[in-house]
């Protein structure tokens, strides 16, 4: 999966979290995990910044899918900065 899918779904997974939904249902609605809605809706959370280059196809060759997945992403958007450039 693309990473740029990744935020895409993860966006929409918050809002719905947001807006009452639990990680069980939405697990049970796109037959995956809980765990995987879990561990994947950070992807909702990068900085714009991040996110601009990652649409824009301008991120860091190191800035993948399975090291943002594997990683504690900070929820300050200065520290997300200096950590996955």
């Amino acid at each position: 999966m693309t990473l740029v899918r990744r935020i895409y779904r993860a966006m929409n997974w918050a809002a719905e979290v947001e807006a009452g939904l639990s990680f069980k249902a939405i697990a049970e609605r796109e037959n995956l995990s809980r765990e995987f809605v879990r561990n994947n809706i950070k992807f909702a959370f990068l900085s714009p910044r991040i996110v601009e280059q990652i649409m824009a196809g301008q991120q860091p060759l190191t800035l993948t899918t399975e090291r943002l997945r594997n990683f504690n992403v900070p929820i300050s958007w200065t520290e997300q900065d200096k950590v996955l450039r």
